[in-house]
């Protein structure tokens, strides 16, 4: 039957276009319907989830659908009317449909994966406390280097797909991938390295921490090439991630940024060491009820340490609550000790030595 209307309609003046155009419609109708029903029933679905991401992935698909649609719905078209067309003896319109169907396949996987990737930093890395903008940048990269991959991919497909022999261009590209690696090796490492960072979170913006070669400060941007620390100088120091990522870093604010303090000092050997004892906590406890410095919930804890050549050393034990202002606490720790040791009359003693003179018997006489 469908038959005997094509050739009806192929016998019409100007039949075979109108027969293309016919078919055109019917299939482009049949496939409109089909598509609509579908994207219904699956929005329907994806309403009552919890989370917008398979809303956007939904979302996302619709522009490569209606793509594949025409495109399908122009091939059969073409296919059923002109049966046997051809570009040359190899190549005929189903050959030049593959490759247009390989891009478009790559089209909608780049897209797919793109959403997700925006999905991802927008729902998950921007609420985080721990972000950088390292993390940002790297999503980026990663959404360019899987762009590239999925269109270099397609391509090979293609020409693959048009009987062209890729082996030779294959290892073209491996010899030029090998050299680009080779001139941007540092580079490389320190995007790496990066990686590393941001993945394992040694540390964040706005750490205090101390490399073991040195540098203090405050992390201020962690990048792809290198992390900017300031100093309490209020400068700049500029590491790459490579130097980072092979150092041993003390985080001050890590697991919190309270920090515990140890003193010590010495008192004279005639001295009460209860009393001492008594002395210095409670010294400690009234600067620390009187200052904003200091972990109040935290009960100073005082030791009788050791016997000293010239002095009874004690060491004692208090909250700060951030690095930065260790230096000020600890002063206002010292100096109100020190003024209560002078009022309790304890003697905080310097090394002495005590030498004695013998004369020998020979020279006595």
């Amino acid at each position: 039957m469908l038959d005997q209307i094509a050739l009806f309609i192929s016998s019409l003046l100007g039949g075979k276009i109108i027969l293309l155009l016919v078919f055109f419609a019917f299939f482009g109708i049949m496939f409109y319907i089909v598509y609509k029903i579908i994207f219904y029933l699956l929005k329907k679905i994806v309403e009552k989830t919890n989370t917008d991401l398979d809303d956007k992935l939904l979302e996302c698909m619709r522009d490569p659908i209606r793509l594949f649609i025409l495109s399908l719905t122009i091939f059969l078209a073409i296919n059923l009317t002109y049966p046997d067309f051809k570009i040359n003896e190899k190549i005929g319109f189903s050959e030049i449909y593959s490759i247009i169907l390989i891009f478009l396949c790559a089209f909608a996987l780049n897209r797919f994966i793109s959403n997700i990737l925006e999905w991802y930093k927008k729902e998950i890395i921007s609420k985080t406390d721990t972000r950088t903008k390292f993390d940002e940048e790297m999503i980026s990269v990663i959404q360019k280097v899987l762009r590239f991959g999925i269109y270099g991919l397609a391509l090979m497909m293609a020409l693959c797909n048009l009987g062209i022999e890729i082996t030779p261009l294959l290892a073209g590209l491996g010899i030029a991938s090998l050299a680009v690696a080779l001139a941007l090796q540092d580079s490389l490492g320190n995007f790496i390295a990066g990686i590393n960072i941001s993945v394992d979170r040694p540390l964040k913006k706005d750490d205090l921490i101390r490399t073991d070669f040195g540098i203090e400060g405050i992390v201020q941007e962690i990048g792809w090439r290198s992390t900017k620390i300031l100093t309490f100088q209020n400068n700049y120091v500029i590491i790459p991630n490579t130097k980072l990522a092979q150092s041993i870093i003390t985080n001050y604010y890590r697991p919190d940024k309270t920090i515990t303090q140890i003193g010590n000092i010495g008192v004279s050997h005639n001295s009460d060491v209860n009393h001492v004892s008594d002395v210095i906590k409670n010294t400690i406890k009234k600067t620390i009820a009187k200052s904003n410095n200091f972990v109040k919930d935290f009960e100073p804890i005082v030791f009788f340490d050791s016997f000293g050549d010239f002095s009874l050393n004690f060491k004692y034990v208090y909250k700060i609550k951030k690095y930065t202002i260790h230096l000020a606490a600890t002063n206002e720790i010292n100096r109100a000790i020190f003024y209560e040791f002078k009022k309790e009359n304890i003697i905080v003693p310097f090394p002495t030595r005590l030498v004695h003179l013998h004369q020998r018997e020979t020279e006595k006489k």
